[in-house]
Order: C-alpha cells, then sequence, then structure tokens
C-alpha cells in the first residue's frame, strides 16, 4: 500500500514562474492598484541590492498609473508623494534607515520625490535620507514624525539633528531648489541648537534679490539665490555684457581686517 505520509514527493506545476520572469507590464498593472508605500516596497524587493537605481522591472512598476497622480493634505494635484503614515500598521515604527535609503535609492528620489513625510519612522536616525541630498525637486519635508493633528512622540525620537541637518543644508545650499517647507521634531525646536539657528536663519532668506538703479544698466534685475559664501546665500544673474554671456553675483565676503 503506497506510503501517503510526508515521503510522498509532490508534482510541480510547469505553469509557475518566478516573478522575475513575468512580462514587466504585468507586473506594472498589478502595482497600479497597490498603495504608494507598499508600491515603492515592490520596486525596492524587484531590484538589486548592488544597486542604486532601480531595475527595469522597478521602473515600471514605479511608473504605474496611480504613482503619478498623488496629492498631499489637499493641496496640488501630480506631486510624487511617499508619506510613511500610509504603511500598514507597524511597519513605518519598524522601518531602518537601511530600509529607507533603499526606498529613496530605488525610487531615484533625488530627481523624482516633491513631499516627503517620515510618521511613525521613530526607529530611524536621518541616515536613510542621503539619497535626498543635494534634490532640487523636493519641496517639502515633514521630519516630526507624527501625522497632521497629532501631539508630540511620548518617546525621545532617534532622529538626529547633527545627521538630517547637513542633508537639508545641502539641498538648500542648491541652486534652484524648490525645498519651501520643513516641519521639524518638537524637541529640535524646544532646544534650537546653534546649528538649527544657523540652518534656519539660511532657510529663510529670499529665493530671489531685486537689483535697481545701477550705474550699470544690465545688471538691473532679479538675481536668484545660488548657493551659500560665507554662510549666507550668494546670489546670481546670468545676462549678456559687452557681447559675452557673463555671470554676476551678490554675496557677502570676510575683508582682510575680519570685518563683512
Amino acid at each position: 500500500m503506497a506510503d501517503s505520509g510526508s515521503n510522498k514527493r509532490r508534482r510541480t506545476s510547469p505553469y509557475i514562474f518566478p516573478i522575475n520572469d513575468l512580462p514587466h507590464a504585468l507586473l506594472g498593472d498589478v502595482a497600479s492598484y497597490l498603495p504608494k508605500p507598499t508600491r515603492a516596497f515592490f520596486a525596492m524587493a524587484m531590484t538589486s541590492k548592488s544597486s542604486r537605481l532601480p531595475s527595469a522591472a522597478g521602473s515600471v512598476i514605479l511608473s504605474s498609473t496611480r504613482w503619478d497622480i498623488l496629492d498631499f493634505g489637499g493641496e496640488k494635484w501630480g506631486q510624487l508623494t511617499l508619506d510613511c503614515g500610509d504603511f500598514e500598521k507597524g511597519v513605518a515604527e519598524r522601518m531602518t534607515d537601511g530600509d529607507l535609503f533603499e526606498i529613496l535609492s530605488c525610487t531615484n528620489a533625488k530627481t523624482t520625490l516633491n513631499i516627503l513625510k517620515l510618521t511613525g519612522c521613530v526607529s530611524i536616525t536621518g541616515r536613510g535620507l542621503e539619497p535626498l541630498r543635494g534634490s532640487t525637486v523636493l519641496q517639502q519635508i515633514d521630519s516630526s514624525l507624527v501625522g497632521n493633528n497629532e501631539g508630540p512622540l511620548d518617546q525621545e525620537p532617534s532622529i538626529s539633528e547633527a545627521v538630517v541637518l547637513p542633508i537639508l543644508h545641502s539641498i538648500i545650499d542648491t541652486h534652484s531648489n524648490s525645498l519651501t517647507k520643513i516641519r521639524l521634531p518638537v524637541k529640535w525646536r524646544k532646544d534650537r541648537s546653534p546649528q538649527l539657528e544657523k540652518f534656519l536663519k539660511k532657510f529663510h532668506y529670499p529665493s530671489q534679490m531685486i537689483v535697481e538703479g545701477c550705474g550699470i544698466s544690465e545688471i538691473n534685475g532679479v538675481f536668484e539665490q545660488a548657493g551659500t559664501v560665507d554662510d549666507v546665500p550668494q546670489y546670481l544673474r546670468t545676462i549678456q555684457y559687452n557681447g559675452r554671456e557673463e555671470d554676476f553675483r551678490l554675496f557677502r565676503c570676510k575683508l582682510t581686517d575680519s570685518t563683512r
């Protein structure tokens, strides 16, 4: 009598395919029905750990129909938003800097992500934000770790001012950056370290300066913020002058007698 126990061999269906062998278009169709954070995890899973760019399959997943039609708090449509508060319950709390780094890398967030909310990411220090360094498209970042209309965290946050501020500096120091709104952890705002004060002062400088009444008429006009000199913004205007394209800059400098 045949043994129907554990020694019985199971047959493998010839119709089972590894997910990597499925057509990319099919993966994209499936991804279009997933919540956007789950879609980011899906793309991350389809991307090699040795690569910092999405695979062909990952790119299709991220470009699926619903990815580019997102909203944030009833504001603009058509912005690419990643809100960790949209993750399934408990996922954001367990997410590490490595997870965040992989998501931002495989979504090519430096050139695509407009709004980032780290809602519930209580375990990260901020090192996972490194792929955003120098972004020119990021418009809003919320590192408070709490959602809208939520009170401050009961526990001490792991997110580090010393880690995050250099990344934010790299963004606002980039010419033509788009960052206009930052929400910081309550603890940072209460303590107000000298480093944070310096950053906020720089962040709130105007994005443009207008020159009027200059003796060289071509210089009159709008100068755009373009990086920093001596820890304050400098402003740039590129014009045709004496038959050539020239850059004119407004900036603060330290004189030989240490005055400014």
